[in-house]
């Protein structure tokens, strides 16, 4: 008797795809969510290394050549900016205001950091501008490579989904040919389903866990 004219094989394979349509569509949902306040994230740091190539390069005007720019060319072009420049480009005219202005604080005066009432303002020296400054690229740092993970993650999982809902659906559609394909056939396919479904789950949880850096 010919396995496909079972019942078993038309529930299994129907439940298969089912099952590993739904993981794509809810997990993708989940995914794109979380994608999106990552980029959220990545295009806050993002805006704060261009100004501070830009005060470096030309000053504070906006040129369009960063409209176009990637963020890995852009911090790339930090970097090569702060190795070709040593500890000048902290001390470039202009990075107090830009700190001053991204971070919402009040800068102190020369007068006034040399009193003891620091309760309006903070002090911002040299070191500190180099903290700062290196610290908004590692956070854009940071962020790209998470969502460079995330992406990873996802395509595998579509992937993986997808050639198990092909397998499913093409297994379906073959029956009334009546072709002769057995138990070993059923248990390859759930295999790949489990291995879809657990590397699917996984992922999915693995993002959930995941945060990006604000």
């Amino acid at each position: 008797m010919n396995f496909t004219e079972s019942s078993t094989w038309f529930y299994t394979l129907s439940t298969i795809s089912q099952t590993c349509a739904a993981i794509l569509a809810l997990g993708g949902t989940f995914v794109v969510f979380k994608l999106d306040k990552v980029q959220t994230a990545i295009d806050n740091y993002r805006g704060r290394v261009v100004r501070i190539v830009q005060l470096w390069r030309i000053g504070a005007r906006a040129p369009d050549e960063f409209i176009d720019k990637s963020e890995e060319e852009i911090l790339g072009e930090y970097k090569r900016i702060v190795t070709d420049n040593a500890e000048e480009v902290f001390d470039r005219n202009g990075i107090v205001e830009l700190y001053q202005q991204l971070e919402g604080v009040r800068i102190l005066t020369m007068q006034e950091q040399g009193s003891f009432n620091m309760d309006n303002g903070v002090r911002l020296d040299h070191d500190e501008r180099k903290r700062w400054s290196n610290r908004m690229a590692d956070l854009l740092e940071s962020n790209i490579r998470l969502k460079n993970r995330i992406y990873s993650m996802l395509k595998s999982s579509i992937v993986l989904l997808a050639v198990t809902i092909v397998v499913s659906i093409g297994l379906l559609i073959s029956a009334p040919l009546k072709l002769p394909v057995g138990i070993n056939t059923l248990a390859i396919v759930i295999l790949l389903a489990i291995l879809s479904i657990g590397y699917s789950t996984l992922a999915v949880w693995k993002i959930a866990r995941s945060k990006p850096i604000l």
